[in-house]
Order: C-alpha cells, then structure tokens, then sequence
C-alpha cells in the first residue's frame, strides 16, 4: 500500500500532508485483508475537502480502494451541499473511493456504510449510536457525524467516493451555528466517551474498514449482512415526523425502509416512498 505525505497542488488548492507516522500507525491497525485491498492512503494537516481530493484522482484499479484523512477540512460539505461545519483537529474527516460497475451502485449504500459504521464503534466498546435515514448518525437525539456518497459516472464505470465525518469534540460555536441552520445539535465522541475515546488512527481503520466492507456486501447483494442491524439501529421507525420533499411537506409515521433503502411513511391515508427528503422528528 503506497502512504504519501508530500505536498500537492490542484490549482488554488495546496495541501501538507502530515507526518508519515500516522499513516503508518492506521495501516497497522487494519487488519491484513483490508490493508491490502487499499493501494493508497494519503493523511493531510488541512485540505478542502477528502471527497473533493479522492475525485481529483484518478480511481484505483477494480477491487481495489485509495483513502484520504484530514484533521481539517475547509470546504467540508454533506448532503445536499449544506456546509460541514467543525474545528480543526475536531471532526475525523474520512474518505474512500473505489471503480466500480455503475449499474451496481445501490441506492442503500449510505444504509449499508452507516450500519458498517455503527457495527465498529460498537467493536471500540462505543454504544447507543442510531442511525437517521439516510445518512446521519447519532447518540441521543445528536448528531455524531454523516455518509456523504459522490458517484461520478464514466462510461460503464464509475467512481465512487464515499466520505465520513465524525465528531470527536464540539464547540459551542460549531453547536450555536448548526442550530442556526436548523440541523441536528451536534454531539462528540469525547462528550460520549470522556478518557476513553479511541485515537485517532484507530477510528480511521474502523472507519475504512467500514467502508470497505460495506462495498463487498453490496457488491455480492448479500442484503442479511446489513439489513437486520439497520431496524436495530434505526431511530426513525415508528415515529412521528415532519417530512419536506420536491411534492412540498406533510406528516407521517415512519414504517420501515424497502429493498432499495427508501424510506416508508405512512400519513394514515397514503404510504410515501421517500428516496429523498428532509425528515425530523415530531416532539414528544
């Protein structure tokens, strides 16, 4: 697996990548079928944003994966291009990217990663962590970090990025703006585990390898590896939320999710099939 941590320029951007230490320390926390499956991992100070990096790149051979981590990311972006809001050294900014069949890409892959994603923080001893269709993942009522996948077609393939950001620590200026914005108050992974937060090169390795196996189960269509954690994971199913989508708002019980990882409200006269859709819970 090739490590760089020399500077690169793409136009107006210039970035450091950080001392080639942490990128050894996360190679070897992955275990050896994940390590070698990744042929390229570049860990940066500061960057726009590991998405954009990852696309900028030319994408790794079929089966293959490169990775990018980022203790700040400037032009940090999640669903719908709302801007990811978090201090430098606050938030593990993470991506992945992969070639893959483009007619393979399931709309249940943010579902897929998200329920990898829990599953690891469960294995460094971290519980009570949700899932909020489609991409947000949470601890009690906040959120603690986002899946934010780009798919950017060429030919009969395409390249797949997926990006995760996770909170480690939240100021209260990143909490103040966030409820500006009418988003889920934010939660760190320090407030949840005081002294006995992972580092930061282990949560990296969880998270690729999350990431990683996600791609695997759906690239075989093996739904049970995933599909039964998700309802254990879920924090929507039964309640009642407010849903704003392209056909405008209304209210609704939320049911379960399809084969394709839409979600199922029901408004007691008709079930929408929402593939996307902002939806909050109703207060109790």
């Amino acid at each position: 697996m090739k490590i760089e941590w020399r500077r690169r320029c793409y136009g107006a951007v210039t970035v450091m990548a950080t001392d080639r230490r942490a990128a050894i320390a996360i190679r070897e926390a992955l275990s050896v079928n994940i390590a070698a499956r990744l042929s390229s991992l570049d860990v940066y100070d500061e960057i726009d944003s590991t998405n954009s990096a990852l696309l900028r790149l030319s994408p790794a051979q079929p089966g293959r994966f490169r990775a990018c981590l980022a203790d700040y990311q400037y032009s940090g972006r999640g669903r719908r291009e709302r801007e990811w809001v978090a201090g430098p050294g606050d938030c593990l900014c993470l991506s992945v990217s992969a070639t893959t069949d483009a007619t393979a890409v399931r709309p249940a892959l943010s579902l897929c990663v998200g329920v990898q994603v829990v599953r690891q923080l469960e294995a460094l001893g971290i519980d009570d962590v949700g899932l909020k269709w489609p991409n947000d993942i949470v601890h009690g009522g906040g959120k603690l970090g986002g899946i934010l996948i780009e798919l950017h077609q060429r030919g009969a393939q395409a390249h797949l990025v997926v990006g995760i950001g996770l909170n480690l620590g939240v100021r209260d200026v990143q909490r103040q703006q966030v409820s500006a914005d009418g988003g889920l108050t934010p939660v760190g992974l320090q407030e949840i585990t005081g002294d006995e937060t992972p580092g930061r090169e282990q949560l990296a390795a969880a998270m690729i390898t999350a990431i990683i196996e996600s791609a695997g189960l759906l690239e075989h269509g093996d739904d049970r590896g995933w599909r039964a954690d998700w309802e254990r994971f879920d924090v929507l199913r039964g309640r009642e939320v407010d849903v704003v989508d392209s056909n405008g708002r209304f209210r609704g019980i939320v049911e379960t999710i399809d084969e394709e990882g839409a979600l199922l409200v029901s408004d007691g006269e008709y079930k929408h099939r929402l593939v996307a859709a902002d939806v909050s819970v109703r207060p109790s």
